[in-house]
């Protein structure tokens, strides 16, 4: 964002060229807790495991012949058993827990191992080494063994603790295997026959070698909580029939199943038993991945143009596909409405059912339906940077007459067939998915698959013919869209190569086993550059216009396009922190322009294109955060003041060829004299805020907040024509306190704004606290920060760093002496610079749990910001968590309440209030104040936003009513006079 936008005379506000809303960060809010798969493998190892999967057949005295054991090259049905377990349990998530039982007769029955996940402590090797080292013998004592395996789930086993744990819906199965007729429950082992019938309360007969009470106890697991304090806390039994020819026996373990709620399977080779094992827990494994959403769709992500809005929208699912579109609607006095002039969203900002987007005819709140997803022809065109630079010829393009376009490209193997390679190639351009509509009245259909745009915001150029919509999505693609009411139509579209791979996984569309397992794409924002020379506002007349865009979580690649033509996109550069995407340039690519740079993380930070002095002159350069270090930020519990690896700097690079220029690592210097570099410990993640406060017509200051609390500001400088740019550098402040509880992240872009007060002005940086990686963790005291940068017009900067103890705590009223005239007053702005320390800025502590995951805006003295805080529902974690959203609307100066009015019963005033409850959905992004037309050509009701949710309009908005609207322009000589003098 610049520094460039007058809004009153004595206040400059640093915002976005476009009043977009920036959408939470991460996705853990939409889904609940997964609920635990507890799986008992109950195995067999009798004597008769050591036969071959073939019919034995015993001699009068009942002894196997010779030939049920396995001849050479041949394996025994425990041979079989152990590899299917290898295979099954290498298949396995790590998430689910695991444990074996093994039996044969009398006292030869064993829990192995206790149920514990995969991946705890090298369980999965522990167990798969037990496997590998079991023996046959002994006969089959299956009711004793299921009678143990009961008592393990009830906690009664040997004194170990059950292994249902009172988490989310525990789904606990025993899978029971076995080769023959149950045996060896005779009188001998009466004790298990008594123990089942005094635990169900049913009788059965030892004489049937424990059928019936195999029977019983399985129906008692199924249909009885186990534990009395854990609701739910049953057993399914799953019985798995090996090489079993007899039908008793069969008929027999299909009771058990059907008894114990669960499958009944058979195999007889290594195949079809891990079939079995599979299949008897697959829909268990399945729901474990991820609990269902609770939120039907995100609309966060809007684009106003006029009195247009285009909405960027997903619905979050359990598997790695998850739908997206991008709809039209208008902005009427004070309403979102749809094409018909309707009101289009309730008083929560969710669609009606009646709503019709612009490219539609009926699509209400069905997100998939409708929009520019369904306006899309098939085929597309779909360009890649395969073989050269413009992007729209046909080497580029993804068609399966382009020969260019191998399996390793696509993430395919290498013996995947022509048609598996041909098939997947039509689905890059020419995909569709099955919906599933959920209303009698719509029919389930095929539509066309369109991915989420998750953070990437829309972003609109004009040109001499045409309007297009620039979109990224976590498929990976660009989106090129015409915006006129009339077609919605996407007119190409760009895949970087480096992303094609990751199409196999989402042509399969699994399950997610974590919300981290998701695959991103180009997902990050996007920053587009007209070279305007008429100043129309539209791309013509031989202008140029340069679209840079992000990854976020889809990686280290920032990609620079000329879009200059808008049917002919070109690849400018590749901009990467990944050494392996650089050293592509050296394997027959060497057409393509890719640049390393060294350190940098994720692609977060939204690319601020401007000018800067350099060389004597003007360079035209792109400046951007170093990233974001997910390798050691999305660590839960992570301590105050621990370092990042990756991130840790600021670049400036050439906006036309990629070159980079400068890096704050290497070049900054350091206005306190130390070595700077020593200072940029953490990763700058949060977009960066930039401008030009002396008319110059170039960049001159750069403010930077990272993931470990501190608040950076650069200065660009530049003494004559003939000199050397200098840029300096300075840490303004660092909040971070101790622990856990202080380790507070900025993730967000400081909001700038500047003040004149007592002869003197001073930037007042708004911006707030909160862990956007894990927004639903509680151990961070977070905050909401105002800094007073007192002296940036004459290049000063404070003595010391920043921090809270220089800074006036301004969250509750003053409470003093009961006669102290001031008590019961909110802090004023005077106070704080009266005071002896605390007079550098003030700050909110927030409620515990709640925390800022979006930008601040500053607007004629008011700062708004959104807040969210998880655990709505606290009882019942295992449900997608709400939470609770709140807009702030305060003081920049001192944060004293501004807007909101609180009331008594009878209606009457009371006071102002700091914030007010929101209705959103999930997370709310950052406030947004719209101007609109009329549709006319005059001026619309001025409104403000928090997603689709109106806070206010036209004459209620009264403060924001007597704001200057004019964009982004030069300051006038008067306008810096004024902010220059003391």
């Amino acid at each position: 964002m610049i520094i460039k936008k007058s809004l009153i005379t004595a206040l400059l506000i640093i915002t976005g060229l476009m009043p977009v809303l920036l959408q939470a960060d991460d996705t853990e809010v939409y889904f609940g807790q997964a609920k635990d798969v507890n799986l008992l493998l109950v195995l067999d190892v009798s004597g008769s495991m050591a036969f071959t999967t073939e019919e034995c057949r015993f001699d009068r005295r009942g002894n196997p012949y010779p030939s049920c054991y396995p001849g050479s090259g041949e394996q025994s049905r425990l041979d079989i058993m152990k590899e299917a377990l290898d295979l099954f349990l290498n298949d396995l998530p790590d998430n689910v827990k695991v444990g074996i039982l093994t039996y044969s007769s009398g006292e030869n029955i064993a829990l192995q191992h206790e149920i514990k996940k995969l991946s705890e402590n090298n369980h999965k090797a522990v167990l798969l080494n037990t496997i590998d080292g079991l023996d046959a013998n002994g006969g089959t004592l299956t009711a004793g063994a299921l009678y143990e395996a009961a008592s393990y789930f009830r906690g009664e086993y040997d004194g170990l603790s059950s292994p249902i744990t009172p988490s989310c819906g525990n789904a606990s199965n025993i899978v029971f295997l076995t080769d023959g007729q149950p045996n060896s429950l005779d009188y001998s082992n009466y004790k298990y026959w008594n123990e089942i019938k005094n635990l169900t309360g049913e009788s059965c007969s030892w004489r049937d070698d424990g059928k019936e009470c195999s029977q019983n106890l399985a129906r008692y697991l199924s249909s009885v909580d186990q534990l009395e304090n854990i609701i739910p806390s049953t057993v399914k039994t799953h019985t798995i029939a090996f090489a079993l020819e007899d039908a008793d026996a069969k008929n027999f373990l299909e009771g058990v199943a059907e008894a114990g709620s669960g499958n009944s399977y058979t195999a007889d080779s290594t195949a079809g038993l891990v079939d079995a094992f599979k299949s008897s827990i697959e829909t268990d494994i399945e729901q474990s991945m991820m609990v269902a959403p609770s939120v039907p769709f995100s609309q966060s992500n809007r684009l106003n143009s006029s009195n247009e809005l285009f909405l960027a929208m997903f619905q979050p699912a359990k598997t790695q596909f998850w739908h997206g579109n991008l709809k039209k609607y208008y902005l009427k006095d004070g309403n979102v409405v749809d094409s018909n002039d309707a009101v289009a969203v309730d008083d929560n900002g969710q669609f009606l059912e009646s709503a019709s987007s612009a490219w539609s005819l009926l699509d209400g709140n069905k997100l998939a339906l409708g929009g520019a997803a369904q306006a899309m022809d098939m085929p597309r065109n779909v360009y890649s940077n395969i073989l050269e630079k413009n992007l729209w010829t046909q080497k580029n393009k993804l068609t399966t007459t382009n020969n260019k376009i191998t399996r390793s490209l696509l993430g395919l193997p290498a013996t995947a067939t022509d048609t598996q390679l041909n098939s997947h190639i039509q689905w890059l351009f020419n995909g569709s998915v099955d919906i599933d509509t959920n209303d009698d009245d719509v029919m389930d259909r095929s539509i066309n698959r369109y991915g989420d745009p998750l953070h990437s915001k829309p972003v609109v150029v004009d040109y001499a013919d045409k309007s297009l919509l620039f979109m990224g999505d976590n498929e990976g693609y660009l989106h090129a869209i015409n915006s006129a009411d009339t077609s919605g139509k996407e007119e190409w579209s760009f895949i970087p190569r480096q992303l094609l791979k990751n199409t196999a996984a989402l042509v399969e569309n699994n399950s997610l086993a974590s919300v981290s397992s998701r695959i991103y794409g180009l997902d990050g924002d996007i920053t587009v550059y007209h070279q305007d020379g008429n100043r129309n506002g539209k791309v013509d007349n031989g202008e140029k216009a340069y679209l840079y865009i992000g990854m976020r979580r889809g990686g280290k690649n920032y990609y620079a396009i000329d879009i200059s033509d808008s049917a002919r996109p070109q690849l400018m550069f590749t901009i990467t922190g990944d050494l392996a995407t650089s050293e592509e340039t050296t394997a027959g690519l060497s057409w393509d322009t890719v640049h390393y740079y060294e350190g940098l993380g994720q692609t977060w930070s939204k690319p601020i294109i401007g000018h800067i002095k350099w060389k004597g002159g003007k360079k035209l350069v792109m400046i951007f955060g170093g990233g974001y270090d997910a390798q050691n930020q999305d660590k839960h519990g992570l301590e105050a003041n621990t370092p990042d690896t990756v991130g840790r700097n600021i670049f400036i690079a050439d906006a036309v060829s990629g070159q980079m220029l400068w890096n704050a690592k290497e070049n900054a210097i350091d206005r306190r004299g130390g070595d700077f570099a020593n200072l940029l410990t953490n990763s700058f993640a949060a977009d960066l805020s930039a401008g030009d406060l002396r008319g110059s017509g170039t960049f001159e200051h750069i403010y930077a907040t990272d993931t470990g609390g501190q608040l950076f500001r650069f200065d660009i400088t530049q003494e004559d024509k003939n000199s050397n740019t200098q840029i300096y550098g300075v840490k303004v402040a660092d909040i971070a306190g101790t622990g856990v509880a202080g380790n507070r992240r900025f993730y967000n872009r400081p909001d700038v704004s500047f003040v004149k007060l007592r002869g003197k002005t001073m930037a007042l940086i708004a911006v707030g606290s909160g862990y956007r990686a894990h927004p639903l963790a509680e151990d961070t005291n977070d905050r909401f920060y105002v800094f007073y940068d007192k002296n940036i017009l004459a290049g000063g900067y404070p003595d010391q760093v920043l921090n809270e103890s220089t800074l006036y705590d301004v969250t509750n009223k003053i409470d003093t002496d009961p006669n102290d005239e001031t008590k019961g007053r909110y802090v004023g702005i005077f106070d704080i610079l009266d005071h002896e320390t605390k007079n550098n800025g003030w700050y909110i502590r927030l409620a515990d749990g709640e925390k800022v995951l979006a930008d601040a805006s500053t607007i004629n003295y008011r700062v708004l910001f959104t807040t969210f805080k998880p655990g709505s529902d606290e009882e019942n974690t295992c449900s997608a968590v709400a939470g609770q959203n709140k807009l702030y609307t305060v003081s920049v100066l001192d944060g004293k309440p501004t807007f909101f009015k609180k009331n008594n019963q009878n209606g009457e005033f009371v006071e102002y209030v700091r914030s007010t409850n929101l209705g959103f959905l999930g997370i709310a992004p950052e406030p947004t104040i719209v101007y609109p037309d009329d549709g006319n050509g005059g001026a619309g009701d001025v409104v403000k936003l928090v997603g689709l949710e109106v806070i206010c309009s036209g004459a209620e908005c009264d403060y924001l009513n007597e704001l200057n609207t004019v964009k982004w322009r030069e300051l006038t000589k008067k306008e810096l006079e004024q902010l220059k003098s003391n």
